[in-house]
């Protein structure tokens, strides 16, 4: 993404300039959270019982989706299976979670309204791994999907 202008050298806080030009460009909303549980099924009736959602880890803010390449085709004895990487940009917000077991990390779910792509909003995407700068102005989470619906 380019800057509509270049940030200050005067600035006090580069990462703060850099945030205010980035979220000019947020058009969507994320939320990152563990997987959901399916609930068990009855063996009788065949039914599963109710889907428990996962815990949020990134509650619900503006962010932006990008996909990255293009996608990963793959066959096997089951059929083809197409994979796609995204990356999704929100803001650091203070309460966010520090670099401990609950912060952003391999295996967490990806949810992503908005956007000018219905599609987006109908997958699930898992996250790959989430890393910055020392310098961060934004979090940046590193993304899969399998090409399928949530």
């Amino acid at each position: 993404m380019a800057l509509s202008r270049p940030p200050s050298r005067t600035s006090s806080s580069w990462a703060d300039e850099i945030r205010d030009e980035a979220v000019l460009e947020f058009n969507g909303e994320i939320t990152v959270s563990t997987k959901g549980t399916r609930g068990t099924r009855d063996k009788v009736t065949g039914d599963y019982g109710p889907y428990t959602p996962g815990e949020i880890v990134l509650s619900r803010r503006r962010a932006r989706a990008q996909h990255l390449q293009a996608p990963k085709e793959t066959s096997s004895g089951g059929g083809a299976q197409s994979s796609r990487r995204y990356r999704f940009q929100c803001e650091i917000l203070a309460g966010d979670p520090e670099i401990t077991e609950e912060s952003v990390t391999q295996g967490l779910v990806v949810e992503f309204t908005g956007g000018r792509d219905p599609e987006l909003a109908k997958m699930k995407f898992q996250v790959r791994f989430a890393t910055n700068s020392s310098h961060a102005a934004l979090r940046t989470i590193e993304t899969v999907t399998e090409g399928g619906r949530g």
